[in-house]
Protein backbone atom coordinates (compact mmCIF):
# COMPACT_ATOMS: atom_id res chain seq x y z
CA UNK A 1 0.00 0.00 0.00
CA UNK A 2 1.55 3.73 -0.95
CA UNK A 3 2.28 5.91 2.08
CA UNK A 4 -0.83 7.79 3.42
CA UNK A 5 -0.75 11.33 4.89
CA UNK A 6 -1.39 10.94 8.46
CA UNK A 7 -3.68 14.66 8.04
CA UNK A 8 -5.91 12.80 5.60
CA UNK A 9 -6.30 9.59 7.83
CA UNK A 10 -9.87 9.38 8.41
CA UNK A 11 -9.80 8.32 12.36
CA UNK A 12 -12.64 4.43 12.19
CA UNK A 13 -14.76 2.96 14.40
CA UNK A 14 -15.59 -0.65 13.93
CA UNK A 15 -19.42 -1.89 14.43
CA UNK A 16 -19.97 -5.30 14.09
CA UNK A 17 -22.92 -7.11 15.40
CA UNK A 18 -24.67 -11.19 15.15
CA UNK A 19 -27.72 -12.42 16.53
CA UNK A 20 -27.23 -16.00 17.69
CA UNK A 21 -29.85 -17.26 15.35
CA UNK A 22 -28.05 -15.16 12.12
CA UNK A 23 -24.71 -16.58 13.17
CA UNK A 24 -25.98 -20.01 12.97
CA UNK A 25 -28.35 -19.27 9.47
CA UNK A 26 -25.86 -17.40 7.92
CA UNK A 27 -22.50 -17.84 9.01
CA UNK A 28 -22.02 -13.96 9.90
CA UNK A 29 -19.54 -14.45 12.65
CA UNK A 30 -17.72 -11.43 14.47
CA UNK A 31 -14.44 -12.98 13.35
CA UNK A 32 -15.94 -13.17 10.07
CA UNK A 33 -16.96 -9.47 10.05
CA UNK A 34 -13.98 -8.22 11.90
CA UNK A 35 -11.43 -9.37 8.63
CA UNK A 36 -13.67 -8.29 6.29
CA UNK A 37 -13.17 -4.44 8.11
CA UNK A 38 -9.33 -4.93 8.66
CA UNK A 39 -9.00 -5.75 4.71
CA UNK A 40 -11.25 -2.19 4.24
CA UNK A 41 -9.48 0.00 6.68
CA UNK A 42 -5.98 -1.41 5.19
CA UNK A 43 -7.06 -0.93 1.59
CA UNK A 44 -8.35 2.13 2.35
CA UNK A 45 -5.75 4.04 4.38
CA UNK A 46 -8.08 3.92 7.34
CA UNK A 47 -6.82 4.58 11.02
CA UNK A 48 -9.35 2.41 13.37
CA UNK A 49 -9.47 3.57 16.71
CA UNK A 50 -11.96 1.55 18.58
CA UNK A 51 -13.96 -2.00 17.86
CA UNK A 52 -17.78 -2.33 18.62
CA UNK A 53 -19.40 -5.70 19.42
CA UNK A 54 -22.76 -6.73 20.03
CA UNK A 55 -22.89 -10.35 20.17
CA UNK A 56 -26.18 -12.20 20.28
CA UNK A 57 -27.94 -9.30 19.96
CA UNK A 58 -30.97 -8.55 17.41
CA UNK A 59 -30.28 -5.56 15.24
CA UNK A 60 -34.43 -5.06 16.05
CA UNK A 61 -33.74 -3.67 19.45
CA UNK A 62 -33.86 -0.64 21.28
CA UNK A 63 -30.17 1.29 21.42
CA UNK A 64 -31.11 1.42 24.46
CA UNK A 65 -30.78 -2.51 24.64
CA UNK A 66 -27.37 -2.82 22.49
CA UNK A 67 -24.41 -2.30 24.95
CA UNK A 68 -21.57 -1.83 22.04
CA UNK A 69 -23.81 0.67 20.05
CA UNK A 70 -24.57 2.72 22.62
CA UNK A 71 -21.07 3.08 24.23
CA UNK A 72 -19.96 4.16 20.14
CA UNK A 73 -23.03 6.71 20.48
CA UNK A 74 -21.42 8.12 23.33
CA UNK A 75 -17.71 7.99 21.90
CA UNK A 76 -19.12 9.66 19.00
CA UNK A 77 -20.50 12.45 21.13
CA UNK A 78 -17.28 12.64 22.51
CA UNK A 79 -15.46 13.25 19.02
CA UNK A 80 -13.03 9.69 19.37
CA UNK A 81 -14.29 9.30 15.33
CA UNK A 82 -14.88 10.63 12.19
CA UNK A 83 -16.89 7.66 10.72
CA UNK A 84 -18.28 4.19 11.60
CA UNK A 85 -18.10 1.39 8.91
CA UNK A 86 -19.83 -2.29 9.06
CA UNK A 87 -19.93 -4.67 6.43
CA UNK A 88 -23.82 -4.36 5.27
CA UNK A 89 -26.50 -1.90 6.53
CA UNK A 90 -28.47 -5.10 8.35
CA UNK A 91 -25.34 -5.38 10.82
CA UNK A 92 -25.96 -2.03 11.97
CA UNK A 93 -29.66 -2.06 12.27
CA UNK A 94 -32.83 -3.68 11.23
CA UNK A 95 -35.34 -1.21 11.86
CA UNK A 96 -35.98 1.98 10.13
CA UNK A 97 -36.81 4.04 13.37
CA UNK A 98 -33.89 2.92 15.93
CA UNK A 99 -31.41 3.84 12.90
CA UNK A 100 -32.76 7.42 12.64
CA UNK A 101 -32.52 7.94 15.94
CA UNK A 102 -28.81 6.86 15.91
CA UNK A 103 -28.62 9.26 12.90
CA UNK A 104 -29.88 11.81 14.62
CA UNK A 105 -27.08 11.50 16.91
CA UNK A 106 -24.25 11.33 14.47
CA UNK A 107 -25.26 14.06 12.48
CA UNK A 108 -24.87 16.44 15.28
CA UNK A 109 -21.25 14.98 15.92
CA UNK A 110 -20.69 14.98 12.27
CA UNK A 111 -20.02 11.52 12.36
CA UNK A 112 -20.30 9.62 9.01
CA UNK A 113 -21.17 5.64 8.06
CA UNK A 114 -19.88 3.44 5.63
CA UNK A 115 -21.47 -0.09 5.04
CA UNK A 116 -18.41 -1.35 3.13
CA UNK A 117 -19.67 -4.46 0.98
CA UNK A 118 -22.77 -1.85 0.30
CA UNK A 119 -23.24 1.39 -1.40
CA UNK A 120 -25.30 4.13 -0.25
CA UNK A 121 -25.47 8.03 -0.63
CA UNK A 122 -26.71 9.78 2.19
CA UNK A 123 -26.10 12.92 0.33
CA UNK A 124 -28.61 12.98 -1.94
CA UNK A 125 -32.42 12.35 -1.40
CA UNK A 126 -32.59 9.59 -3.91
CA UNK A 127 -29.82 7.60 -1.91
CA UNK A 128 -31.47 8.32 1.65
CA UNK A 129 -34.25 6.75 -0.04
CA UNK A 130 -32.68 3.93 -0.77
CA UNK A 131 -31.45 3.37 2.95
CA UNK A 132 -34.70 3.40 4.54
CA UNK A 133 -36.10 1.13 1.57
CA UNK A 134 -33.16 -1.13 2.49
CA UNK A 135 -33.84 -0.77 6.44
CA UNK A 136 -37.72 -1.57 5.76
CA UNK A 137 -36.73 -4.82 4.68
CA UNK A 138 -34.23 -5.47 7.07
CA UNK A 139 -37.14 -5.48 9.19
CA UNK A 140 -40.01 -7.10 7.78
CA UNK A 141 -37.27 -10.11 7.42
CA UNK A 142 -36.58 -10.12 11.04
CA UNK A 143 -40.09 -9.98 12.12
CA UNK A 144 -40.76 -12.66 9.82
CA UNK A 145 -38.21 -15.12 11.44
CA UNK A 146 -39.79 -14.39 15.02
CA UNK A 147 -42.95 -14.91 13.72
CA UNK A 148 -41.62 -18.53 12.74
CA UNK A 149 -39.55 -19.02 15.68
CA UNK A 150 -42.89 -18.45 17.45
CA UNK A 151 -45.02 -20.77 15.85
CA UNK A 152 -42.33 -23.49 15.96
CA UNK A 153 -42.23 -22.89 19.97
CA UNK A 154 -45.90 -23.32 20.10
CA UNK A 155 -45.88 -26.33 18.54
CA UNK A 156 -43.47 -27.81 20.65
CA UNK A 157 -45.16 -26.07 23.47
CA UNK A 158 -48.43 -27.97 22.68
CA UNK A 159 -46.65 -31.53 21.75
CA UNK A 160 -44.80 -31.57 25.15
CA UNK A 161 -41.26 -31.20 23.05
CA UNK A 162 -38.21 -29.12 24.60
CA UNK A 163 -38.02 -25.66 23.18
CA UNK A 164 -34.31 -26.56 23.73
CA UNK A 165 -31.58 -29.39 22.87
CA UNK A 166 -29.70 -28.13 25.92
CA UNK A 167 -30.20 -29.94 29.25
CA UNK A 168 -28.78 -30.28 32.60
CA UNK A 169 -26.32 -33.54 33.53
CA UNK A 170 -27.05 -35.35 35.92
CA UNK A 171 -30.79 -34.91 36.11
CA UNK A 172 -33.01 -37.59 36.42
CA UNK A 173 -34.17 -36.54 32.24
CA UNK A 174 -32.79 -36.00 29.74
CA UNK A 175 -33.80 -35.01 25.30
CA UNK A 176 -34.35 -38.06 22.94
CA UNK A 177 -37.04 -39.13 21.07
CA UNK A 178 -40.31 -40.35 23.13
CA UNK A 179 -41.22 -43.86 22.36
CA UNK A 180 -45.11 -43.25 21.68
CA UNK A 181 -44.98 -40.56 19.29
CA UNK A 182 -41.15 -40.47 18.08
CA UNK A 183 -40.74 -36.65 18.77
CA UNK A 184 -37.63 -35.30 20.26
CA UNK A 185 -38.84 -34.86 23.89
CA UNK A 186 -37.58 -35.09 27.70
CA UNK A 187 -37.65 -38.94 28.58
CA UNK A 188 -36.36 -40.41 31.89
CA UNK A 189 -32.52 -40.60 31.47
CA UNK A 190 -31.95 -44.38 31.74
CA UNK A 191 -28.16 -43.82 33.71
CA UNK A 192 -29.83 -41.96 36.17
CA UNK A 193 -33.26 -42.07 36.76
CA UNK A 194 -33.34 -45.25 39.38
CA UNK A 195 -31.06 -43.06 41.45
CA UNK A 196 -33.08 -39.89 41.19
CA UNK A 197 -36.32 -41.90 41.63
CA UNK A 198 -34.69 -43.42 45.07
CA UNK A 199 -33.71 -40.41 46.12
CA UNK A 200 -36.81 -38.67 46.15
CA UNK A 201 -38.97 -41.42 47.46
CA UNK A 202 -36.10 -41.60 50.63
CA UNK A 203 -36.81 -37.77 50.86
CA UNK A 204 -40.93 -38.11 50.91
CA UNK A 205 -40.68 -40.72 53.29
CA UNK A 206 -38.03 -39.54 56.28
CA UNK A 207 -38.19 -35.83 54.93
CA UNK A 208 -34.36 -35.47 55.76
CA UNK A 209 -32.08 -33.95 52.55
CA UNK A 210 -29.15 -34.85 54.84
CA UNK A 211 -30.36 -38.54 55.31
CA UNK A 212 -31.39 -39.13 51.92
CA UNK A 213 -28.40 -37.82 50.30
CA UNK A 214 -26.27 -40.34 52.51
CA UNK A 215 -28.82 -43.12 51.29
CA UNK A 216 -28.39 -42.92 47.57
CA UNK A 217 -24.26 -42.21 48.04
CA UNK A 218 -24.21 -45.52 49.92
CA UNK A 219 -26.27 -47.14 47.48
CA UNK A 220 -24.26 -45.67 43.83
Amino acid sequence: MSPVNEKLVQRIACYIRVSTQEQKLHGLSLDAQREALLRYAEKHGLKIVEWYEDEGVSGRKLIRRRPALQRMLNDAKAGKFDRIIFIKLDRYFRSVAEYYECQKILEANKVTWTATEEKYDLTTANGRYWVTQKLAMAEYEADQTGERIDLVNEYKVRTGQPLTGAQSQGLAYTVGRDEKTGLKNVIPDPETKELITDFINHFLTHQSLTASVAYTNNKY
